[in-house]
């Protein structure tokens, strides 16, 4: 199912950019054919420089000849280009587990083809590879890591602030909410998830996938306060409402990702692990409720949902297990406690609704316009009066209660210069600022992020990021 859907991803991507363009030059006169229109892109060159996007033979190129080159190469570009692939350098082992898990999600690599597929990762992309431009990035040392400075925030303009996780080049961009621009570029974590605060947005926690940790970040200066160690892989995390706990979901990187996962709690004031949970499958998306009563825990690779008491950590229900589930939220009810869940099927064009007490569906809310793929990236507004979420190239809005479509937003279809750009995967992530004006959608195989204005529903910029931002949030609120 996996592969599939990274493949059908593909095809859209390339449908999309195609009648985008015809679009255009039909209405030029067939002038400039070929040409997208776009929003005004937003950089900021004295912290990255954008550029046109590289072609996947960019990539390819910069690998070194050698045994299991070749299947590699073919192989591992069906869903995504090689600088996915390679971004980090990593320990045989991990590269061993890389390949069993993507053979597990569908990758067509033969058994007699695994070896000299991990001998050449662990060879050119190990820790102690000759270094390749832009590929193969190691871990910082301890003496490396940013120190702080006093003049951290000087730049700081908003209100809020936008913090972009780029997993293939190993920074998060901070984009102030006044201007658009990064006013700050953060480096040192190997591959970020989704960033998380402290209820008083002093402290920032980032889930590292290679490096298998939690950075813990001073916002007051940027300083590095610590790097705690996990079991595996994970991907995001949530802070409890009083900022006392971090449960980080873990997705071993492994084959056996659909059978075995794990939730970590942190004590935020030691920085210890003070209790792994153990889950039927590897943990996507650990999501706390509004009130803080309630945790929930998505496993991708499990196909199920697990819902946790927060008060003692006890299992209340699982449920949810009809597909991979995409991403999810909860409403809250009008005293602020927990009342339904909303999340997305792969193999449905809508929302799907539950009871957030029992975990009894409700029902599901289609919307004919969308493919039946799911979506990876979405919110409630801060009045809680709609849901937003983005799929491909599009940000859609149902609203709340109802759950009735109510408004789609084309994204520019270009890269971070402006050229026409076909996404070999789309790759995205969404969140609302927290007065509900503005929604910031990430693309992260655009290495771009739209501003959508939300009375006028409208994309109103484009900010370029680093390379394939996979999350994006909030400074100081975090995930709301």
């Amino acid at each position: 199912m996996y592969r599939l859907v990274m493949i059908l991803l593909a095809l859209l991507s390339t449908l999309q950019i195609r009648n985008a363009a015809g679009a255009a030059a039909s209405a030029r006169g067939g002038a400039e054919a070929g040409a997208t229109p776009h929003a005004p892109i937003i950089a900021s060159p004295d912290i990255y420089v954008p550029r046109a996007h590289p072609t996947r033979e960019y990539w390819v190129d910069k690998m070194p000849a050698g045994n299991g080159r070749s299947v590699i190469v073919q192989k591992c570009q069906l869903c995504h280009d090689m600088q996915r692939t390679l971004a980090a350098a990593r320990p045989r082992d991990q590269w061993q587990h890389v390949v069993e898990a993507m053979i597990r999600r569908g990758s067509p690599v033969a058994p007699d083809e695994v070896p000299p597929m991990v001998d050449y990762l662990a060879r050119y992309f190990g820790p102690d590879s000759p270094v390749i431009p832009e590929l193969g990035r190691r871990a910082c040392k301890r003496g490396d890591w940013p120190k702080g400075s006093s003049e951290f925030r000087r730049r700081w303009k908003g209100a809020y602030n936008i913090w972009v996780s780029n997993q293939q080049d190993g920074s998060i961009d901070i984009v102030d909410s006044a201007n658009y621009r990064i006013v700050n570029r953060i480096g040192c974590v190997t591959a970020p998830d989704r960033v998380e605060f402290s209820h008083d947005g002093d402290t920032a926690y980032v889930p590292d996938r290679v490096e298998h940790n939690i950075t813990v970040i001073d916002t007051r200066t940027g300083a590095f306060l610590a790097k705690i160690p996990l079991l595996d892989r994970p991907n995001s995390a949530a802070v409890s409402r009083d900022s006392k706990r971090l449960y980080v979901g873990i997705w071993p990187l492994a084959g056996d990702e659909d059978r075995r996962g794990y939730i970590q709690v942190i004590d935020t004031a030691t920085l210890k692990i003070t209790r792994t949970i153990r889950t039927k499958g590897g943990i996507h998306l650990p999501w706390m409720s509004p009130d803080g009563k309630l945790l929930l825990a998505l496993s991708s690779a499990g196909k199920f949902m697990d819902v946790y008491d927060t008060a003692t950590d006890r299992l209340l229900y699982t449920c949810c297990s009809d597909a991979e589930v995409g991403t999810m939220n909860v409403e809250p009810g009008p005293d602020g406690s927990s009342r339904r869940l909303f999340f997305s099927y792969v193999n449905f064009n809508g929302v799907v609704i539950v009871d957030a007490h029992t975990g009894k569906e409700l029902g599901r809310a289609a919307n004919p316009d969308m493919p039946a793929m799911g979506f990876h990236g979405s919110e409630i507004s801060p009045d809680g009066r709609s849901y937003w979420f983005i799929q491909f190239s599009k940000v859609y809005r149902f609203d709340v209660p109802s759950l009735k479509p109510s408004g789609v937003v084309p994204l520019s279809l270009v890269d971070q210069v402006g050229n026409p750009f076909s996404a070999p995967v789309e790759g995205n992530a969404l969140t609302i600022s927290p007065d509900g004006r503005k929604v910031y959608a990430l693309r992260g195989g655009r290495n771009l992020m739209s501003v959508i204005d939300v009375a006028t529903m409208r994309e109103e910029a484009l900010v370029p990021t680093g390379q394939y931002g996979l999350h994006v949030s909030i400074w100081p609120r975090g995930t709301p």
